[in-house]
């Protein structure tokens, strides 16, 4: 089935392909890469900087853990995305440390 390039962050787990956008509202979406049907969305909470180059992961399960501002979040469709337990106050997570 022809799909439309993803031009920001993708994730491949499974059947599922996740990637993030949005042009009213930022969120992740999560595809079904057998058939290119939208399966469910992952709401974002406000960030600064350019959604296109976010890290990004998706589990078998449609869960998905992404980088913003610094700070891992995590959410499965229908949700809105939230600190991933154990990181918050945790040092820059996005970036290895360099210290």
């Amino acid at each position: 089935m022809p799909q439309r390039r993803f031009r920001g962050s993708t994730a491949v787990a499974g059947d599922r392909i996740a990637h993030v956008g949005g042009r009213r509202r930022a969120l992740v979406r999560i595809v079904d890469w057998r058939t290119g049907r939208l399966s469910g969305t992952v709401a974002l909470p406000r960030f600064s900087g350019d959604i296109d180059q976010r890290h990004l992961d998706l589990s078998e399960d449609g869960r998905v853990v992404l980088e913003l501002d610094g700070d891992l979040l995590e959410g499965a469709s229908g949700e809105r995305a939230r600190p991933l337990p154990g990181t918050v106050g945790a040092p820059d997570l996005s970036a290895p440390d360099r210290g």
